[in-house]
């Protein structure tokens, strides 16, 4: 099910003009379709239902990703998603409440950064 309506709703909302123009965007992605993925609670999935989410497996979560890689949907969901597991898997139970629900709404999205501890390459 999940498979089918995000194939249906990216084919019209995730054209090539409208790639270009979230590439072109200040943001760097498609805000509406951002809010749409949101309040279809893609976000929050495999999110348990305790925090707010549907309490799928993560099968759905694949599924989804799949689809919005086929259409090379201009949203941040990869980065997203990856936070919200990592406060799920090693937050304490007041930043799973407080931070969970909160990175599964429209007008929140997040990314993630690394840093070496020891860089490979020297100036």
């Amino acid at each position: 099910m999940i498979q089918a309506q995000a194939r249906e709703l990216l084919a019209e909302r995730s054209t090539f003009p409208k790639l270009r123009q979230a590439a072109n965007a200040e943001r760097g992605f498609d805000a509406d379709l951002w809010r749409e993925v949101a309040e279809l609670g893609w976000l929050s999935l495999d999110v348990p239902e305790e925090y707010g989410g549907m309490g799928c497996e993560g099968l759905e979560r694949c599924v989804l990703s799949e689809e919005l890689g086929r259409s090379l949907a201009p949203i941040p969901f990869a980065s997203t998603s990856a936070v919200i597991d990592a406060v799920r898997l090693f937050g304490s139970d007041a930043q799973k409440a407080r931070s969970i629900a909160a990175l599964s709404m429209p007008r929140r999205r997040s990314t993630t950064t690394s840093q070496e501890l020891q860089p490979r390459y020297h100036q």
